[in-house]
Order: C-alpha cells, then sequence, then structure tokens
C-alpha cells in the first residue's frame, strides 16, 4: 500500500508485544507497529481488564509525565494496618469504543 502512496494505520488492541523482555513503560517502546511497517499507531497496548492500564501513541505511553514514573510489578514497603490482613480490590472501568460501520 505504501508503494501507491496510502500511509497507513494501526488503531486499537496491539497483542504482539513490544520486544522480547519487560517492556519499559516510561520510556521508548519498540519493537512496535511502526517498526511492522505501520505509519502511525494509537491503541492499547494489551487488553483492558490487564494491566497496565494505558493508551499508546507510536512508541510511548499517552499523558506520561517523567516526574511521576509509572511503577508496575513492584510490591509496596508500606506497612498494612500494624501486620493486619487488609484486603483491597481496584476495580478498573471497562472502557468500550463504539464503532460504526456503513454498507458500500
Amino acid at each position: 500500500m505504501k508503494d501507491a502512496g496510502y500511509k497507513t494505520a494501526c488503531i486499537g488492541k496491539w497483542h504482539l508485544g513490544f520486544g522480547v523482555d519487560a517492556p519499559n513503560w516510561n520510556g521508548e517502546l519498540k519493537p512496535g507497529p511502526l517498526e511492522l511497517g505501520f505509519d502511525y499507531y494509537f491503541g492499547i497496548p494489551v487488553v483492558n481488564s490487564h494491566p497496565p492500564f494505558v493508551r499508546v501513541e507510536n512508541r510511548h505511553v499517552v499523558g506520561l509525565e517523567p516526574n511521576d514514573p509509572f511503577v508496575f510489578d513492584n510490591v509496596s514497603e508500606t506497612p498494612i494496618h500494624e501486620g493486619k490482613l487488609a484486603s483491597i480490590r481496584l476495580a478498573e472501568p471497562k472502557q468500550r469504543i463504539p464503532c460504526m460501520t456503513t454498507r458500500i
């Protein structure tokens, strides 16, 4: 398609990963859609029921603040209620983007 002058984009879930190691969500995410030939990418890196709950544009997390880095898979060192067991559940909203199609 590029040979015919078209620009390409991948928009939506990207389930092919960003390399063989765990991605650095605070840095550049690659290899990804751009390395596979797309000119533009916007979407979520995993299903929306699994962290990280982020959006990615091209090679970077959207809205990432360098002074407030993204932390993933770390254990908190903060004690919980003086050693008593506490259960906390964070419910993440499922986001659905409506899709509209037309017949030709």
